[in-house]
């Protein structure tokens, strides 16, 4: 019929740029309806199983004690080196700042008040 497509041409440009000879599609296998329902089935307890190992694993990351914790610990080895002395030039680092922003907003009141 004039008005239906041919589904074996090729195009043209897929044609020239395949060199190798074309190979045969693999037969299309009809499942039933059970072994869909049974791969329905499969799936959606996949799902829950995924669900599940997410919901236990943001109790894990989401937990406030633990976010303190992993917080405490980043400073302690910021300002703690490995052997357990202070590094004296992060302190000084950090007490700069903080006398900075203290001068900065005590200018700033004087300024502006």
């Amino acid at each position: 019929m004039a008005g239906e497509l041919d589904k074996t041409a090729v195009a043209p440009t897929a044609a020239k740029k395949s060199k190798a000879p074309a190979e045969p599609a693999a037969p299309v296998r009809v499942r039933s309806i059970a072994e869909i329902e049974a791969d329905i089935e499969a799936s959606r307890e996949q799902l829950v199983e995924t669900i599940v190992e997410l919901q236990v694993a943001a109790k894990k990351t989401v937990d406030p004690r633990r976010i303190i914790s992993v917080q405490i610990t980043k400073v302690r080895t910021f300002y703690v080196d490995e052997y357990g002395g202070v590094r004296p030039e992060r302190v000084a680092i950090t007490v700069g700042v903080v006398v900075g922003f203290v001068v900065l907003r005590r200018v700033k009141r004087r300024i502006f008040s």
